[in-house]
């Protein structure tokens, strides 16, 4: 919307039109502002990084599940490196400064990258659904879940690529001063509206996260009504473990809906109850919009911290990579041990072959994880607990 009036006179006042400063705060509110969306830069990035390589370099945790949480935190970066700093400058600096194909790329990766977020959260919830509930059927292997990533990925690019056609740079006309502005310029103001709200709105985040609801609710279902015969008091144990990663992803699911519903709420304001007052409307600008913007962005380092907290393999693997002055002693020490071992094994084998012309068997030991006693006519299984917790959760 441009202005080109130049001096109001009402009644006996005269109005002369504001010179609009290149900075929109004062000198603590940029401070502060530069602190709270660094801190989440640094996080962020560093936590999904970590997530990345901690399932990377360990190949008892590439299971399907850990696959989608990569791509979650594959999405979480792309947000990070490419949204953050830009909006945080947008959010200081008057207009837009930083040139056309930013004013198209920053929301379009803003946009896919959220999208991708929260089918990602949908995927797992259909893993953990078909992991507990459908027990005996078929469950998602890695070829399916690539397959959905891919899917996942594809219906993002597609479903915002209306924001790269429509958002345009362009230079506006506030009271006399020429002042580069990156909208969304649409033929149509109801075209508009109802992209956001079935694209974005239903497509992006209401449509999954109820779904996600749906799986979640009936999970829990299952597990508090589900009975096994012939295991006592120890298949409690077995659903803890899995209750334990079932609130995991309900805390992940219920922050991401949180940090991202206030941001929404206000543009669903502007775009179907837009405020006439001009002090409102730029409180909203200066303030409100951006708390919005830092809360959908804190979101991206909240998942990695939720991890460490919940998951022993997690905290074990950042316990791990953190250490980088013990990881050249650590690989010498296990590459030691690997070659003492696999020498005694040799020995052994050796020893029995020429004692038994059968080939020698790895031994297995039951008691590891279960012992097994029977009374009254009743089996009654007892699980070991650290063996339990990396059996029974995938992470």
């Amino acid at each position: 919307m441009a202005l080109n009036e130049s001096n109001f006179t009402f009644g006996n006042e005269y109005y002369e039109p504001k010179e609009w400063p290149l900075i929109k705060h004062e000198e603590f509110t940029i401070v502060l502002l530069c602190f709270v969306y660094g801190l989440i830069f640094v996080t962020a990035l560093i936590g999904n990084c970590l997530v990345i390589c901690v399932v990377c370099k360990n190949p008892g945790m590439r299971n399907v599940t850990n696959v989608f949480i990569v791509n979650l935190a594959v999405a979480d970066i792309l947000v990070t490196l490419f949204c953050t700093p830009l909006t945080l400058l947008d959010n200081i600096y008057t207009g837009w400064r930083f040139g056309a194909f930013t004013c198209k790329t920053t929301p379009y990766i803003h946009h896919v990258s959220v999208c991708a977020s929260v089918n990602t959260l949908a995927a797992i919830a259909i893993d953990r659904y078909s992991a507990i509930c459908n027990t005996w059927r078929s469950k998602i292997n890695t070829c399916t879940s690539r397959a959905m990533i891919s899917f996942i990925w594809l219906m993002a690019v597609v479903l915002a690529l209306p924001i790269v056609f429509f958002y345009e740079k362009f230079d506006g006309e506030f009271d006399q001063q020429t002042i580069p502005m990156c909208h969304q310029i649409w033929p149509d103001y109801d075209l508009q509206r109802s992209y956001y709200v079935v694209g974005l709105f239903i497509m992006c985040y209401a449509l999954p996260l109820s779904f996600i609801v749906v799986c979640y609710f009936s999970i829990v279902y299952k597990v508090w009504t589900r009975r096994a015969p012939g295991i006592a008091s120890n298949f409690a144990t077995i659903n803890k473990s899995k209750v334990k990663v079932i609130k995991m992803f309900s805390i992940i699911v219920s922050l991401f809906a949180f940090s991202r519903l206030p941001l929404y709420a206000v543009y669903f304001q502007l775009y179907f109850h837009p405020p006439t007052d001009v002090e409102y409307v730029n409180f909203i600008s200066l303030y409100i919009i951006p708390v919005c913007q830092w809360l959908g962005l804190s979101n991206c380092c909240v998942n990695p911290i939720i991890y460490c907290f919940f998951s022993r393999k997690y905290r074990h693997g950042f316990k791990t990579l953190v250490r980088c002055r013990n990881c050249r002693d650590n690989n010498s020490f296990r590459s030691i041990k690997h070659h003492t071992v696999t020498s005694r094994c040799l020995t052994n084998m050796s020893t029995t072959s020429h004692g038994d012309s059968k080939r020698p068997r790895r031994q297995y030991n039951p008691a590891r994880f279960m012992s097994v006693q029977f009374e009254n006519g009743q089996m009654t299984l007892t699980f070991r607990k650290d063996e339990r917790e990396d059996t029974f959760s995938s992470f």
